[in-house]
């Protein structure tokens, strides 16, 4: 799922009521939780150098956490994990090769432009990212109906002027980056589709140990299941009138 389906889910297909039962029998927490927006989709990240295949990423010293971070890692990559403040300072020593922070805005302000000039993506690690709105159980219940609903429907509103708002955002900052002199490139296939592979098979693990994950897993699948073959069926692919009007404007490389 992309970022809509990926919200779709929580509001259209049960991930809310989820959400509330992660919260109260799982965490065991007095809280009612929202999701709210974080940035997304996040690229693969700053090089030093061009990379062509999976094999120039192997053994590459590459900056990432989580989930991405153990991904990488079964395929080889050598991958490290320090905060956002260290990586400039890392990649002007040579401890790290390369590094994925958020998008072309926020790595700008990092200054990631200025230690490295080759930037990747899509990345596969984070194709959407989510944050949390959470509320004090306690003080949620003494709050009056309206009042409540006004909370929820702000949530949504966030989440919607954020999504917007990114777009144009990066794409002003990516630009801003190629006037600098830095080299956009598309990720190849390759390296996506095996992130995708050793991805299913992390994933796959986790749900075998956990059986609220695999609750969520499966919820997800199932909406997904219903929503994206539809959208690939009925949606006008979107770099097809997008390229018919815009292909000279495209400024990621690809090999």
């Amino acid at each position: 799922m992309d970022g809509s389906d990926y919200w779709a889910w929580y509001y259209d297909g049960g991930g809310m009521k989820l959400l509330d039962e992660f919260y109260r029998d799982v965490l065991k927490l007095n809280v009612v939780g929202f999701p709210i927006p974080t940035d997304y989709p996040q690229g693969m990240g700053w090089f030093k150098k061009e990379i062509n295949s999976l094999s120039d990423l192997k053994g590459l010293k590459y900056r990432i956490y989580g989930i991405g971070a153990e991904t990488y890692g079964r395929l080889g990559v050598s991958v490290v994990t320090i905060p956002g403040g260290e990586i400039v300072p890392a990649m002007e020593r040579g401890v790290i090769e390369g590094a994925e922070w958020i998008n072309c805005e926020e790595d700008k302000k990092l200054g990631l432009h200025q230690v490295a000039k080759h930037y990747y993506t899509p990345g596969m690690h984070e194709p959407v990212t989510g944050g949390q709105l959470m509320i004090n159980g306690d003080v949620w219940k003494k709050l009056t109906p309206d009042l409540q609903e006004i909370i929820k429907v702000a949530s949504v509103y966030a989440t919607t002027q954020r999504n917007f708002a990114f777009n144009r955002e990066t794409a002003h900052a990516c630009q801003d980056l190629i006037k600098a002199g830095v080299q956009m490139h598309r990720t190849p296939d390759e390296i996506l589709k095996n992130f995708l592979d050793e991805w299913e098979k992390i994933q796959t693990e986790h749900a075998s140990k956990n059986p609220f994950y695999k609750k969520v897993i499966d919820s997800q699948k199932a909406y997904a299941e219903q929503i994206v073959p539809f959208k690939l069926s009925w949606f006008p692919p979107y770099n097809f009138a997008g390229e018919y009007y815009w292909k000279n404007k495209i400024y990621l490389t690809k090999k």
